[in-house]
């Protein structure tokens, strides 16, 4: 029973942490408000973005590291073996990741970070949905170096959002969404080996960040009436 210790030792730690950073106090900095600064967050903010918004850091992270950690295993099963392709699949999902955050910038000029989103979301909805069909190394390569290039622009965004919607408090509840981040980084890939073991089958288990992303793209469509993102 030992593996149940490792399987749940990450998520444990990270709940505590969370419920850590919700009870500490970082004391009270006297600065001399700026007014322009003041007026970036929105008086619409209310609980229900917020709670979307830590929805979305927490599923994110959990997708992101769900693909990239669950690549190369399944890579190993299509070739019915370890070879050179399949212990550098993790490679093209981080290939993409870096070279789409590279491209990220200039694709903003043409277009605004919603549309981004929910283009990179679908593209990643897409490119997990193509790796489940996949029946070869070279189709499943392809589909993990789309999947992280759907991945790269959405989490620096959301980042971006939280600063712009809460002005001076995003310090403050940053905290808190960053480590929601780490508990959905450590639960991901736990969740996708649950459900592979559940079903056996790990195809199965990619459902969970298929799932992922469809939630993220339902929440951004919910978040357009309460934000000018």
């Amino acid at each position: 029973m030992g593996w149940l210790f490792f399987w749940w030792a990450p998520p444990c730690s990270c709940a505590i942490l969370v419920l850590g950073l919700l009870a500490a106090s970082f004391g009270v900095q006297q600065h001399e408000r700026d007014p322009s600064a003041a007026g970036m967050a929105s008086s619409a903010i209310g609980w229900g973005v917020t709670i979307a918004l830590a929805a979305m850091f927490f599923i994110y992270v959990a997708m992101e590291n769900g693909i990239g950690i669950w690549s190369a295993e399944y890579a190993k099963r299509i070739a019915n073996g370890i070879t050179s392709m399949t212990t550098l699949a993790p490679m093209f999902f981080y290939a993409g990741l870096t070279s789409g955050r590279a491209a990220a910038s200039p694709v903003l000029r043409h277009l605004s970070e919603r549309k981004l989103v929910l283009g990179a979301l679908s593209l990643a909805a897409g490119a997990t949905a193509l790796l489940i069909a996949s029946r070869s190394l070279p189709v499943a390569s392809v589909a993990v170096f789309l999947a992280g290039l759907g991945c790269a622009s959405v989490y620096p965004i959301y980042i971006a959002w939280l600063s712009r919607w809460y002005g001076t408090r995003a310090k403050k509840i940053g905290g808190m969404l960053f480590a929601l981040g780490s508990l959905g980084g450590a639960s991901g890939p736990g969740l996708i080996g649950a459900v592979s073991k559940f079903s056996d089958s790990l195809r199965v288990g990619l459902l969970v960040p298929l799932v992922c992303a469809t939630a993220m793209i339902g929440l951004v469509l919910l978040l357009r009436r309460q934000t000018a993102a």
